[in-house]
């Protein structure tokens, strides 16, 4: 299995990517909106709850690998996305990552410094993007401005159905730090997974990304796996 690191991007929704354990309850439906399903998870012992979406976009897999891989676009898509750049690039895929995210007022947007590791294997024509929030002298909290959040980690998992059709699962799991009620924080993640995975399946309709893909590693790789002689 080939590994790499992946841009990810931030997001407002409080969501998780830990394991079910005896001590955790089920995912239960929360809604289904445009192809696009919402789950919610209760934590024991926590307020925040988890949220994950899941939606099949009509597009190759490889066309989601590059619209993740284009960390300065992701304000055109992720909800309430107000930046986003590189810190550090060690090549096309392995990066540290920088995001401010948009909350309602009166609470302060945030911020956070992420790096992300993707496990990929094509011949089961699938990768998972693994993101942490990690501190980095780099980059200094901006006191007066934005709250930097305390944690975030979190993963995209996609899956190619077929050689038109993907399926993304999106989850993530944050401390937003500061006094934010858990029911506005609660009461805000249906929105937010939705118009995030809705900005997705509209930015896999953009040319650039298609062409990119056509000309990619990813394809040629895929191409194997999909016309095996």
């Amino acid at each position: 299995m080939k590994q790499f690191h992946l841009g990810f991007a931030l997001f407002v929704g409080f969501v998780t990517t830990t394991a079910l354990s005896a001590t955790e309850f089920p995912w239960t439906f929360s809604k289904d909106r445009d192809g696009i399903q919402i789950y919610t998870k209760a934590i024991e012992g926590a307020k925040l709850a988890e949220f994950k979406g899941v939606t099949v976009i009509n597009t190759p897999i490889e066309v989601i690998g590059m619209i993740l891989r284009d960390i300065p676009a992701y304000t055109q898509w992720m909800s309430g996305c107000l930046e986003s750049r590189i810190i550090e690039q060690f090549d096309d895929n392995n990066m540290i990552n920088y995001y401010v995210q948009k909350t309602t007022w009166p609470v302060a947007n945030r911020d956070i410094v992420l790096t992300a590791t993707t496990q990929i294997n094509w011949e089961k024509g699938q990768f998972t993007v693994n993101f942490q929030s990690i501190q980095d002298s780099r980059v200094p909290p901006r006191n007066g401005q934005l709250v930097r959040m305390k944690e975030m980690k979190g993963s995209w998992i996609v899956e190619s159905l077929d050689s038109a059709q993907t399926r993304v699962t999106f989850m993530l799991k944050l401390d937003p730090a500061g006094a934010i009620p858990a029911f506005l924080v609660n009461a805000n993640n249906n929105n937010f997974q939705y118009h995030t995975l809705l900005g997705l399946t509209r930015m896999a309709t953009l040319p650039k990304y298609i062409e990119a893909a056509n000309r990619s590693e990813d394809k040629k790789i895929l191409d194997k796996y999909r016309n095996p002689k």
